[in-house]
């Protein structure tokens, strides 16, 4: 007997919670006969959810928010942004040698991406992005 996924972001393959919209993502299911989340994104695959996540950081730091700070401000505007932001900035810390904070990242930056990236999906979804699914994503742009 297959084991019933119950955290929303691995059930909606959308670990970074990416909340409803009208963005025509790759792999977003869109039919309202197969939608059962009214307030997350839902995805075929979780590296197509692990893709919308990249693009819509991408497309952060392209309009201006190009450090994990700000990054993360916009990701959650609201009262939690400070201990969000101390959860990256922990996670980021432990896998990057020379981690700054205040260094901007760059859109094509693939190892930094993926370590915050990989860093929301376990705050947000206690998911553990693999290499590969981040390899897969990041190829799928």
């Amino acid at each position: 007997m297959e084991k019933k996924l119950i955290i929303r972001g691995q059930r909606n393959n959308n670990p970074l919670n990416i909340k409803t919209s009208k963005a025509k993502w790759v792999g977003k299911v869109s039919d309202p006969a197969l939608k059962k989340d009214k307030t997350f994104e839902e995805f075929d695959t979780m590296v197509n959810g692990i893709r919308a996540a990249i693009k819509l950081i991408q497309n952060y730091i392209k309009s201006g928010y190009n450090t994990v700070d700000t990054i993360v401000h916009r990701w959650c505007p609201d009262g939690t942004a400070p201990a969000y932001q101390r959860m990256v900035h922990r996670e980021m810390a432990k896998n990057i040698g020379d981690y700054d904070p205040l260094k901007p990242i760059r859109r094509d930056d693939y190892s930094t991406l993926f370590v915050l990236v990989a860093a929301m999906a376990w705050i947000e979804s206690i998911y553990r992005i693999s290499e590969q699914e981040f390899s897969e994503a990041w190829n799928a742009l």
